[in-house]
């Protein structure tokens, strides 16, 4: 015989705040006509617990939502942090937020700059940051970039929000060869990635990064704007010692350079920069064979070799052998152990102001140096 089950008491449904835990009675009328098709006091029984069951978790979970209803949710206690890729994003970034944001930076602290990876825990440090800086594909500094994980609506590529197609540099005899999608294996232009070193760039990356800054932190807007101010007044004084080297003479000077990576800083100083290709140079008679062929297109003859980083013997031996003077400088790409971007840019320019003097002929100083990031 068929258990008759009551459910007149059962027709309101309860539903807690966030919409969840809701009771359907079509569950009930399920029920009975079970019974009603096989009857039998086991079928009866076990229907009956689940249905009890049913009722404590509904008002166990309408006595929470009631509670949640009367308390708002516990603020999240995440600390703020932002991520910057590259040295001068990372300093740019601490000089525009107070001491109540922790700036990541995602840089190498030792070690081949160009090889570099980072950890996981620096990965899972930029994956949880409110916003991560980057130069962006228009200057791609970290080749790594594109191989990890990250969250992209908290990406700010300063580079390319923040330059013009006509700042970028783009370098067509040193390509990059891959293959994706139907076009299979291709090649495109190297783009440089150091825009740092021209004073103005950095000054329009400063302002992107403010402006994203105020996006997520609206309190500091006052804050934010005045570092904004005082930072981009000193990147103008900055650039105003690059004029120095312009002016210097009646044509612009001829350099040659060790790697493309320094033409933002020599476009900025008005130098006519024509670079090697390092990856051919894996001897001595190769570097200077390649030497001469670039020496032999620039009328006046260079008399300087800028280099972004230690050169290898054969190359000095090479450069030496065709009385090219070297000069090392600073990709400004790391942490410096002492000082900050300004000094090192500051000794940049300096070393570039020694290549000649009033009368645009080579000092006596010898051949500066300069620590290499």
């Amino acid at each position: 015989m068929t258990p008759n089950l009551e459910i007149s008491n059962l027709t309101q449904r309860r539903e807690d705040h966030n919409g969840f835990a809701r009771r359907d009675l079509r569950a009930f009328a399920l029920s009975r006509e079970v019974i009603a098709r096989y009857g039998g006091l086991e079928v009866a029984t076990t229907i009956r617990m689940a249905c009890v069951m049913l009722l404590i978790v509904s008002c166990f979970t309408g006595c929470e939502s009631s509670t949640s209803s009367r308390q708002p949710p516990e603020t999240s206690k995440r600390s703020k942090q932002v991520s910057a890729v590259g040295y001068p994003l990372a300093f740019f970034a601490r000089q525009l937020v107070d001491d109540s944001i922790d700036v990541q930076a995602i840089v190498p602290n030792g070690g081949p700059l160009d090889s570099w990876r980072p950890s996981r825990e620096q990965i899972l440090s930029m994956q949880q940051s409110d916003v991560i800086f980057v130069n962006g594909s228009a200057a791609p500094f970290a080749v790594w970039l594109p191989h990890v994980t990250l969250p992209e609506s908290r990406i700010c590529t300063t580079a390319n929000d923040g330059l013009k197609l006509a700042d970028l540099i783009s370098v067509n005899d040193i390509r990059i060869v891959h293959s994706h999608g139907p076009e299979g294996e291709h090649s495109h232009p190297t783009m440089v990635a150091y825009t740092w070193l021209d004073p103005e760039m950095a000054a329009r990356q400063v302002t992107v990064m403010a402006r994203r800054l105020v996006g997520i932190y609206p309190d500091l807007k006052n804050s934010i704007g005045q570092a904004e101010d005082q930072l981009i007044a000193e990147l103008k004084e900055l650039s105003q010692l690059l004029p120095k080297v312009k002016t210097t003479g009646s044509t612009k000077l001829n350099v040659l350079t060790f790697s493309p990576d320094l033409k933002f800083l020599t476009r900025a100083a008005g130098l006519n920069d024509v670079h090697l290709d390092i990856r051919k140079l894996t001897s001595k008679d190769e570097a200077e064979e390649q030497i001469k062929t670039k020496l032999a297109m620039l009328t006046p003859r260079p008399e300087f070799l800028l280099c972004d980083r230690q050169p290898a013997p054969e190359i000095r031996s090479a450069a030496e052998a065709l009385d090219l003077q070297i000069i090392k400088l600073n990709r400004v790409a790391v942490q410096p152990t002492d000082g900050n971007y300004f000094s090192m840019m500051r000794e940049n320019i300096s070393q570039l102001n020694r290549i000649f003097d009033d009368t645009g002929n080579p000092d006596d100083g010898g051949s500066p140096s300069l620590e290499q990031n």
